[in-house]
């Protein structure tokens, strides 16, 4: 992180490397679940963790606060996270399209607002701007007021799971 810290996610949990020894967080901090899969850190530095089936859990260096569909995460079901330019955070779901969260705000897209698919396998933000998600056999690209498709030219036997990883 910005801070220099090294940040591991594990199935048992989240640790943090300071160069000397390990820190250890995990539920009993208020990790939302112990099982992280994704982390991302913000424009603003406050890093977000993404669970298995469980939501978000964002950490502002103090405290975690959790992002889950108790409190209006549109899925707990988390494929994709990463920081936007404008300090939101894009989130990828299993079930319920995509995300985004603007501070405490959650503004939900689906395929009734547009985006291609109810599910987001992967995700990211362009030198433009532009929003990518991948689905599988198309991509969804948000430029900040609408949405759009693009079917992508594969073999039949082709896996895109992770069509737009490195952009």
């Amino acid at each position: 992180d910005r801070s220099g810290f090294i940040w591991v996610g594990t199935a048992s949990g989240l640790s943090r490397w300071d160069g000397k020894r390990f820190e250890r967080f995990s539920t009993t901090q208020g990790l939302v679940n112990n099982n992280i899969l994704r982390i991302c850190e913000d424009t603003g530095g406050t890093l977000w963790f993404a669970s298995r089936n469980s939501g978000l859990s964002r950490w502002d260096g103090r405290r975690f606060d959790k992002f889950t569909e108790a409190n209006g995460l549109p899925s707990d079901g988390v494929n994709a996270l990463w920081p936007a330019r404008d300090g939101s955070v894009w989130v990828g779901l299993g079930i319920g399209g995509a995300a985004r969260i603007a501070g405490t705000n959650i503004t939900q897209y689906a395929p009734a607002s547009g985006l291609a698919a109810s599910f987001a396998l992967a995700g990211a933000e362009d030198a433009d701007g532009v929003v990518w998600f991948g689905h599988d056999g198309e991509a969804s690209l948000f430029d900040g007021t609408s949405w759009s498709a693009l079917l992508l030219d594969k073999p039949a036997d082709a896996k895109d799971r992770f069509i737009i990883r490195d952009i």
